[in-house]
């Protein structure tokens, strides 16, 4: 009975040994699980940050997309009235020299055609002055004196 006693004593007192360690080893349990769900809790938060930094990185690059294909529009679409000004101007450009150059031409015409004219007249000028000249020494001076 003694040996009964002791044993039994024994195992309550490893009983209680192991009854100690296994609240430790469930304190130690909940630990790791507040430690872990901290973790998680703090990742998480981590990860929404970095999820909405990322989210703003993003809408903001959008908006600078956007911002710059309308600048390119923009500037496609002044381009394309710059060349449309350009063809324009070249057109106007060739218009101008086409009737400057008929211009000139017909001005040349009535150039020649006035020298034409003027040499012309200054032959009959001098026509009309040898004839005076002739007549003058041909007629006699008594009927000159008439006049």
């Amino acid at each position: 009975e003694e040996v009964s006693k002791q044993e039994r004593d024994s195992w309550r007192s490893r009983e209680a040994e192991l009854q100690q360690e296994i609240r430790s080893l469930r304190g130690q349990i909940e630990d790791v699980k507040r430690d872990s769900e901290l973790h998680v809790v703090r990742a998480v938060g981590e990860q929404k940050e970095v999820s909405a930094q990322l989210r703003s990185q993003v809408e903001q690059l959008e908006r600078e997309a956007k911002s710059r294909q309308e600048q390119l529009a923009q500037t496609n679409e002044a381009c394309a009235k710059l060349e449309t000004a350009k063809e324009a101007a070249l057109q106007r450009e060739e218009q101008v020299r086409s009737q400057t150059s008929f211009e000139i031409n017909r001005l040349q015409v009535e150039i020649e055609d006035a020298k034409e004219r003027e040499m012309e007249l200054m032959q009959m000028l001098n026509d009309i002055q040898d004839s005076i000249i002739k007549r003058s020494d041909v007629t006699p001076r008594s009927t000159q004196r008439l006049y």
